[in-house]
């Protein structure tokens, strides 16, 4: 199940991993590309991963693997944690877009994972469980804005 808080952004973000560049140069950088890493970056930043933390980018620039989107390191940073038995690391997924949001889901079926977002305008309806603030069951993440008023309710 996908537990997702959007009450306390302001408080808690902190306690959210939110340096995705910092986390993926500790983590994703020091260690093996597997082929669905590849097959991510190829989808979301339209790169050819060319080996040794290098890519070329869509442009035919060939640039550092550091340079790929935030929302692709946030999904290559949440695999890395999946991988290393370290699924319940609460990220910080408000810069990620419909695209990252649509693989995101794929990679969490069957996990229990914690996410932090203000981006309530997705339009991803890959289906999906999603606890909303631990009380809103939403079945994908574009009925987030169905939730309106809801999203910023205290538990008061």
């Amino acid at each position: 199940m996908i537990y997702l808080n959007t009450l306390s952004y302001e408080k808690e973000h902190e306690k959210y991993r939110n340096n995705h560049s910092d986390i993926f140069k500790m983590t994703v950088m020091n260690e093996e590309l597997d082929v669905r890493d590849i097959e991510i970056i190829r989808s979301i930043d339209k790169a050819e991963y060319l080996g040794n933390n290098t890519m070329k980018d869509q442009f035919g620039n060939i640039t550092s693997i550091n340079n790929l989107a935030t929302g692709t390191k946030v999904l290559l940073n949440l695999r890395w944690f999946i991988k290393n038995g370290k699924e319940d690391t609460p990220l910080n997924i408000t810069s990620c877009g419909d695209n990252v949001i649509s693989l995101l889901v794929e990679e969490v079926k069957g996990k229990n994972v914690f996410f932090l977002t203000c981006n309530y305008t997705l339009q991803c309806d890959k289906q999906a469980e999603i606890m909303v603030n631990g009380k809103y069951k939403i079945d994908s993440f574009s009925e987030l804005s169905s939730l309106g008023g809801k999203l910023y309710e205290t538990s008061h």
